[in-house]
């Protein structure tokens, strides 16, 4: 049997057509809000990814920056032992060299004392002497002996 249409079939119809309509649009919505739930999670694993890289990244020039802090201290202490060499090798050097002067002023005072006495003792036996090729021979000698004062000089006056 044909059901007649009534209005109560009617608006039960109209309801479940207009139910129908929103179901449709609710699933979409769902649809929607799934695509959305996707994508946001893709947009997710892209951000980890980005932050692990980042952190690898980090750790990356976290390790070269104590490599380099290593190496500037490593180079600082070499610096530092350098440096100290060089000044200890100077100030040995310099002890060495105003000793040497030291010596070389003894040296240069007994010679100089030494000269002075064969000064004396050559007047003397100059007038000792009675023959010409004697006198001409301390002549020769007392050439000799001036030679070597001015040598004692000019030595002298370069130790200045």
């Amino acid at each position: 049997m044909k059901k007649i249409p009534t209005k109560k079939n009617d608006s039960v119809i109209e309801k479940k057509d207009r139910f129908e309509v929103i179901l449709e649009e609710i699933n979409e919505k769902f649809d929607f809000l799934a695509d959305g739930f996707s994508a946001l999670k893709e947009g997710q694993d892209k951000l980890r990814e980005s932050v692990s890289s980042l952190e690898t990244g980090q750790r990356t020039l976290e390790t070269g920056q104590r490599n380099l802090e290593e190496e500037l201290a490593s180079f600082k202490k070499e610096t530092r032992d350098n440096f100290k060499a060089v000044f200890d090798w100077q100030s040995n050097f310099s002890d060495e060299v105003y000793e040497k002067f030291d010596n070389i002023e003894e040296e240069l005072a007994d010679i100089k004392g030494e000269l002075n006495n064969i000064k004396k003792e050559f007047s003397l036996y100059k007038k000792t002497l009675s023959k010409k090729s004697d006198k001409k021979d301390a002549d020769m000698l007392e050439r000799r002996i001036a030679s070597l004062e001015i040598r004692m000089i000019k030595l002298e006056k370069t130790k200045v």
